[in-house]
């Protein structure tokens, strides 16, 4: 019997785990590519672990109901992932998140015509189909990039006083990020407006070299 507070169906949104520096071009945000970090699939796997026992654990409060809870039915489950340039990430987050969502189980076998019962590969891996959405093909999941609109709100922002003011502002602290993150990296403003992660995660990898603890070379 269905009541007000039973759960029928889910959508879930989430995010990749942590990565290596990536780095989108200010004007296009056409994205450069990168990796998941062992971090970033451990991060994704506590996820997907956290929405099993909120979602698929019988004794929740919030259980969907009629849901597959041991071995995955991929006819409850759809799972699409945003494939818009920036490597494999979303797609390996996605793959770690369903680990926690759905793990191993020596349930998910198949017994044959002369007896035997074969497992799954690890333990009962349980693979479970992905949709890879393409936004040259598909908009949903990123309907900004190559969009003229956008690309214009962009020049136009770029090229306002207040942006033009605030570039000034910031210049002298940018022109010292150079010994920190190498020649090679541009400071120019436009790329720390959406924070250009390929500088904040080079600090963040050599923050000690500012610690007060640690001599000159």
């Amino acid at each position: 019997m269905v009541n007000a507070t039973t759960v029928l169906g889910v959508v879930l949104l989430a995010r990749h785990g942590d990565r290596l520096e990536f780095f989108q071009d200010p004007f296009t945000y056409n994205p450069a590519q990168t990796v998941l970090t062992p971090l970033g699939s451990v991060q994704e796997q506590q996820l997907g672990t956290f929405l099993r026992s909120t979602y698929l654990d019988a004794e929740s409060p919030r259980v969907i109901d009629g849901i597959s809870a041991d071995v995955v039915d991929i006819d409850q489950v759809a799972v699409r992932a945003d494939a818009g340039g920036e490597g494999a990430v979303i797609l390996v987050s996605v793959q770690g998140l369903l680990q926690g969502l759905f793990p191993p189980t020596t349930n998910n076998n198949i017994t044959l015509a002369n007896g035997t019962t074969v497992v799954a590969p690890l333990g009962g891996y349980q693979a479970i189909p992905v949709e890879s959405v393409e936004p040259n093909e598909d908009i949903s999941l990123e309907g900004f990039t190559s969009c003229p609109n956008f690309d214009n709100h962009i020049n136009q922002f770029y090229a306002s006083a207040p942006f033009l003011a605030e570039a000034n502002v910031a210049r002298p602290f940018l022109e010292k990020l150079h010994q920190y993150i190498g020649p090679n990296r541009s400071i120019n403003f436009t790329n720390m407006v959406r924070p250009r992660r390929s500088a904040v995660v080079q600090l963040k990898l050599i923050a000690d070299v500012c610690s007060p603890s640690r001599s000159t070379m």
